[in-house]
């Protein structure tokens, strides 16, 4: 009886449906719109901090031009436990700057800092940056140096379509009477980049070279007797020594002039082009430039005798960036991704200050004075080559090599290189001291002679070189068993640094 019910009940839906099929076919439905909203970049960067398995900080490009930040060290002062130190240190919940690593797109970075090893942030405009991921706890692909926490700067990657911008600035500081302190520099100043007025003479370098570093007088003399020269006598030796100071630079008397105005400008273009539907490659060109003066006067006077005793300094700071930055990329379907970076940042500033001074040798009211005339003229550049790549095993690449089929589809392998350099370069920095006559009621000074002593004059040239090479992949694997979701990963990481350091000082 139950049989012949569930036979009948077959048989009538079979047949209410045949009833309707003609109905059906003839509502053909030609056309399907699947409309979506996109996942904007700040709900990206949401998504990851909740999804890190670890404390992890993340803000973009869009909230960093929204704030205003032209650097990154000053982009990162926006997030929790993060204060800025020196306008270029990034200390992580209250760590000292060698606790905190820094890298770009993951790689490791040589440091432009003539006295420390870590990364001065300030180095980096906000111009070339996608996003800022700081990691505040340690994770196993971590370097073993990780301390208080990792920051990683995310550079802009090549665009989905055709886009472009261009940014002109200008400025001035009304507070500022338009004077500021100069001297003769060189042609390419402009550019951030000494032309060679400044550089080491060769005379110098072949002196360094004959007399084994020592340029005094005396050692002079005791080598011109080994080389043979038995005539030789202390007033040659001392010829030589006055003939070798002056082919210094010395043409470094400072001047008043008028500051030009700020000025800069921004500008990017780029595209991808789909050659075929599996196939995409893309291009990003960028570039920054901005040049402005900067003027500072400051007075410190003595607690007991503020009147007789102070010193009154007067600084003027001409400071050039300039940035450039190429990016390429190749995609093939969702399975291989391959991009390049090239990135070169430089950084100027150009120093000329003067200190005029009393203290208890020379007091205000004696008419006599002090003053020191600097000029330090400060290049860091750094250049970077990175290239990275991911790939999965997708359903393109098993048509095109059916042989990898035993491999898991779902294995993913990603791998990156990393070639960067940074220089610091200081030639000629200078400090001359002097004695001067000053005017009893302004205290300004009416005349200036150099100090006829061995701290008369000072001269340094200084250079460092600092090279990392970085690369390391990382492979994962992630599958569902039962009840739970598990990844297998593993990875590897090579790091190879050298640093140099060198510093020339000659005294009158």
């Amino acid at each position: 009886m139950n049989e012949t019910s569930s036979m009948s009940k077959v048989v009538l839906v079979a047949l209410f449906t045949l009833a309707y099929q003609p109905v059906y076919a003839e509502q053909v439905m030609e056309e399907v719109v699947v409309q979506a909203r996109l996942l904007s970049a700040a709900e990206a960067l949401l998504s990851e901090r909740m999804e890190d398995d670890v404390v992890t900080d993340v803000i973009g490009s869009e909230f960093i031009s929204r704030v205003g930040d032209s650097t990154v060290a000053a982009a990162l002062r926006r997030i929790s436990g993060i204060s800025l130190v020196g306008g270029k240190f990034v200390y992580v919940r209250g760590l000292g700057e060698r606790y905190a690593s820094s890298t770009l797109n993951g790689a490791t970075v040589p440091s432009p800092d003539l006295t420390r090893n870590v990364l001065p942030l300030d180095l980096f405009p906000t111009s070339i940056v996608s996003s800022l991921a700081v990691q505040k706890s340690y994770s196993v692909d971590r370097p073993a140096s990780f301390g208080g926490g990792s920051i990683d700067i995310r550079t802009k990657g090549i665009p989905d379509g055709f886009s472009y911008s261009l940014e002109l600035s200008s400025g001035f500081n009304s507070e500022v009477d338009g004077d500021v302190l100069s001297y003769n520099g060189g042609g390419d100043d402009w550019l951030g980049k000494d032309d060679g007025t400044r550089s080491l003479p060769n005379d110098i370098i072949a002196g360094i070279s004959r007399f084994g570093g020592k340029l005094d007088a005396q050692n002079i003399l005791n080598v011109l007797r080994r080389e043979g020269d038995s005539t030789a006598s202390l007033a040659d030796a001392q010829a030589l020594n006055r003939e070798l100071a002056t082919s210094l630079n010395r043409n470094v008397s400072i001047d008043s002039s008028s500051d030009d105005p700020d000025v800069g400008f921004k500008g990017s273009i780029g595209n991808n082009f789909l050659l075929n539907d599996e196939l995409e490659v893309g291009f990003l060109l960028a570039g920054a430039y901005s040049s402005e003066w900067r003027k500072t006067e400051t007075l410190a006077s003595n607690f007991r005798f503020p009147e007789e005793r102070f010193e009154r300094e007067e600084e003027s700071t001409r400071s050039v960036y300039l940035n450039g930055n190429l990016n390429l990329g190749f995609r093939y379907t969702d399975d291989h991704e391959f991009s390049t970076t090239t990135l070169l940042i430089r950084n100027t500033d150009d120093e000329t200050a003067i200190v005029d001074f009393f203290n208890e040798n020379r007091e205000r009211s004696d008419g006599l004075g002090f003053r020191d005339e600097r000029t330090k003229y400060e290049e860091r550049e750094m250049i970077v080559n990175q290239i990275k790549g991911s790939h999965q095993l997708g359903s393109a690449t098993r048509e095109l090599f059916p042989w990898i089929d035993f491999i898991p589809e779902i294995l993913k392998y990603e791998w990156y290189y990393s070639d960067a350099r940074a220089f610091t370069d200081i030639p000629n920095e200078l400090s001359v001291s002097l004695e001067t006559v000053t005017d009893l009621v302004t205290s300004r000074v009416i005349s200036s002679n150099v100090i006829t002593d061995s701290a008369a004059a000072d001269y340094r040239f200084t250079d460092l070189d600092d090279e990392v090479k970085n690369h390391g992949g990382k492979i994962s694997w992630p599958f569902d068993t039962e009840n739970a979701s598990v990844t297998i990963s593993g990875g590897w990481e090579y790091t190879e640094k050298y640093r140099t350091y060198r510093q020339s000082q000659f005294s009158r």
